[in-house]
């Protein structure tokens, strides 16, 4: 079984003093609590931030045959600058199970290593 998610946040970009192109979601959710890691793998200080960083984190890791030994490719993005938005989808494949009470529980199938 699969899961579907699409999404569509807003983001700017920018080229820094060396030329790279720096692309960094906007934090647009008001209201909304957030604690980024610390001293984890992702470092983001925003709930945007913190969702583009581990959507190019998990891009980087389905392009590496090393930790992506199906070559699955179950995520994409793309920026456009025009509308100054980060969109893609995401296809999990995931497992519905249910617990000694009957309430069902849904968990993603692990592709990356």
């Amino acid at each position: 079984m699969v899961t579907g998610i699409s999404f569509s946040i807003p983001a700017e970009q920018s080229i820094d003093n060396t030329g790279k192109v720096i692309t960094t979601a906007i934090d647009y959710l008001q209201n909304v609590s957030f604690t980024g890691s610390t001293g984890g793998t992702f470092k983001s200080t925003t709930l945007s931030e913190y969702f583009h960083e581990v959507i190019t984190f998990l891009q980087i890791k389905e392009n590496n045959a090393s930790t992506n030994p199906q070559l699955a490719n179950n995520l994409s993005s793309s920026y456009d600058a025009d509308d100054k938005l980060l969109s893609g989808s995401i296809t999990l494949p995931i497992t519905i199970d249910f617990d000694e009470d009957g309430h069902p529980v849904i968990t993603a199938t692990q592709y990356l290593i």
